[in-house]
């Protein structure tokens, strides 16, 4: 996909590694293209992201790359994830987000694409 592109060579140019399996759905979404009220796409989104245990273990800071942002449900519900499992860590992590999009405007909604996981990139 173009995100797994733009996120692997953002990894590469900027010494981060790459992890496109860090996070993954814990249950089923609709897609957020589909849902045209922020509130909704909250309630869709919500508790749906697990971060694998320990794979940030070592990192200090940590990107997650999405592919579109509209109202953030989806970098908020990562980060969520990310938060969860640093929890359990006792040393803190930077996090940031980082949205990438070539879609024209408006083209999101009128899309037939399914929700795909977030990226995440880790660095040491």
């Amino acid at each position: 996909s173009l995100i797994d592109q733009f996120a692997s060579r953002f990894a590469r140019h900027f010494g981060y590694d790459y992890r496109h399996d860090a996070l993954s759905w814990m249950r089923e979404v609709r897609p957020q293209h589909r849902i045209h009220d922020k509130q909704g796409r909250f309630s869709n989104i919500g508790q749906s992201l697990h971060l694998k245990s320990g794979i940030i273990s070592g990192y200090e800071r940590v990107i997650i790359v999405d592919d579109i942002t509209t109202t953030g449900a989806t970098l908020l519900e990562a980060s969520r994830a990310f938060h969860n499992e640093v929890g359990n860590m006792s040393r803190q992590n930077d996090l940031s987000c980082l949205a990438v999009t070539k879609v024209p405007l408006g083209e999101q909604f009128r899309s037939g694409e399914t929700e795909e996981e977030p990226d995440i990139r880790l660095k040491r």
